[in-house]
């Protein structure tokens, strides 16, 4: 929401601009043969992962107005400015609206007010475009809506450990923002508390062939970020703290998304709905920092190996991890690409072909998980803390003299 593009004239920009869309009435709006004028609004929210947010007005060669809301798959002024048509995604959302409507577009994004449309002042001044609710709707009201930003790759392409590193990073910022106290009109924080809510209630496209669940009913169409195939060893992530992020998100940033919608929407908040958005968010600041906290300090222990190590060390408990054996010859195969022969040579294992493909399986499937594993051979060794004992009498011996050290374990007879 940073930038706005004012454009008479109008020239082909988008690539919808010179097909139909769909319009709320039934009708067909063709910007390009029928629009006289267009003004964008820009939403620069990474929540929109693969482009940006635009709202754009365009008024008719009849003096009508159509409102539209679109992801724009590039940078909007470089391709305005360049002359480029920028590609679009569907679904677009396009409505008529009366002039007062697009009155109202006009000044929350400061651009200049054609004569015609002057008078339209004096009604927002004194808000008579819609009637007020007689009492404020409870924030449940919005919870659920305006806050899901697909995804367009296949959910089975995500590792949960990376969605989980990208909250973590919207969160910080979040709190960071909220921090001075949340009002209507600061837009950094806005556009973090927008991003924050996007990231916990992405929905993922399933693959049915590479559906992970139940082979009982049909696999869904979209999953959440908790229905994803989560690594081991930490379900207080999954259990505690993205819910309860959730929970004390979903309403206030909806309110906030939907403040956006036209103001004949009857969607839109209110003033003292907005209001009391902001006073949930701000109250809820301390027990977002709490959980941003705790989440940081896991996914901390997840790259560090702290948890795996853990995880080896209840391996009897739980399902257990795979071993270093197991783990090379995976790097072995991912980093060199050698065959079941020759990882079996290399690594001196002696067993069947078939037995490294199930190594190699079953430390991709641990793997996928989200589970850590060190990026190369060298670092197999020290990975996720594990040390090596050693005779405390070989560390004063100095350098060897010999083509190899002494023995560190004493042989039985010994």
């Amino acid at each position: 929401m940073d930038d706005n593009l004012n454009c008479d004239g109008i020239q082909e920009l988008f690539s919808f601009e010179k097909s139909a869309v769909p319009l709320d009435d039934g009708n067909w709006f063709q910007a390009l043969k029928e629009a006289a004028f267009r003004w964008i609004e820009i939403w620069h929210l990474s929540a929109y992962h693969d482009g940006t947010q635009v709202h754009a007005l365009y008024q008719r060669h009849n003096a009508s107005f159509v409102w539209m809301e679109f992801v724009a798959n590039c940078a909007v002024a470089r391709c305005e400015q360049s002359g480029r048509v920028c590609d679009c995604e569907d679904p677009y959302v396009a409505r008529n609206i009366p002039a007062v409507e697009a009155t109202h577009f006009l000044v929350r994004n400061h651009f200049e007010i054609p004569d015609g449309l002057l008078d339209n002042l004096k009604s927002l001044t004194n808000d008579e475009t819609r009637a007020e609710p007689p009492q404020p709707r409870p924030l449940s009201q919005w919870e659920g809506r305006g806050l899901l930003s697909n995804e367009r790759e296949s959910a089975g392409e995500y590792r949960v450990i990376d969605l989980l590193q990208t909250i973590r990073d919207s969160a910080v910022f979040a709190v960071q923002e909220l921090q001075s106290g949340f009002h209507e009109g600061d837009r950094r924080a806005t556009l973090a508390i927008l991003n924050l809510g996007a990231r916990l209630f992405d929905q993922f496209p399933v693959d049915p062939k590479k559906w992970w669940g139940s082979k009982s009913t049909v696999p869904p169409k979209h999953v959440d970020l908790l229905k994803l195939q989560w690594p081991d060893g930490i379900p207080e992530i999954r259990n505690e703290v993205i819910p309860k992020l959730r929970q004390l998100l979903d309403g206030p940033v909806s309110v906030i998304r939907q403040s956006g919608s036209p103001i004949s929407d009857p969607d839109r908040p209110t003033h003292e709905e907005k209001l009391a958005a902001e006073q949930q968010l701000n109250a809820s600041l301390p027990e977002i920092d709490k959980l941003t906290v705790r989440l940081s300090r896991t996914l901390d222990a997840l790259e560090s190996g702290a948890i795996h190590q853990q995880l080896l060390d209840e391996a009897p408990k739980t399902r257990k991890p795979p071993t270093d054996n197991e783990i090379a010859a995976y790097l072995h195969r991912q980093l060199f690409n050698h065959t079941n022969s020759e990882i079996n040579t290399k690594l001196k294992l002696g067993v069947v072909p078939g037995t490294i493909s199930r190594m190699i399986s079953k430390v991709r499937k641990w793997h996928g998980e989200g589970n850590p594993l060190p990026k190369s051979l060298d670092e197999l060794g020290k990975f996720a803390g594990r040390t090596q004992t050693v005779d405390p009498s070989v560390l004063d011996m100095g350098a060897p003299i010999e083509s190899r050290t002494p023995r560190q374990k004493s042989k039985k007879s010994d």
